[in-house]
């Protein structure tokens, strides 16, 4: 992953779900240096608020504990979700 992309995929996160600016720089580094496949990022999602990627890359998403469910973060999760996709099958 390019750090343009890895960028654009914490653009993502935080437009939509509130990630910490302050993490960009660590979620970059790791995304664009080794394999993480699974980033906490928190936010408005809560301590469960966490970005996965699937070791072939074919998929990237967000998701939060369902102890932490509302309305409003099941919209959040469906909107980062659809930008992540998006983004995604721009890199094919």
């Amino acid at each position: 992953m390019t750090p343009e992309v890895a960028n654009d995929i914490y653009n993502i996160l935080v437009e939509e779900c509130g990630a910490p600016e302050s993490m960009r720089e660590n979620f970059v580094y790791s995304q664009t240096n080794e394999f993480i496949k699974e980033w906490r990022f928190q936010g408005r999602l809560r301590f469960g608020g966490k970005f996965w990627r699937r070791r072939d890359d074919s998929q990237w998403d967000v998701n939060y504990y369902p102890e932490d469910q509302t309305a409003e973060r099941d919209a959040m999760q469906a909107r980062a979700n659809e930008r992540l996709a998006d983004l995604r099958e721009q890199q094919i």
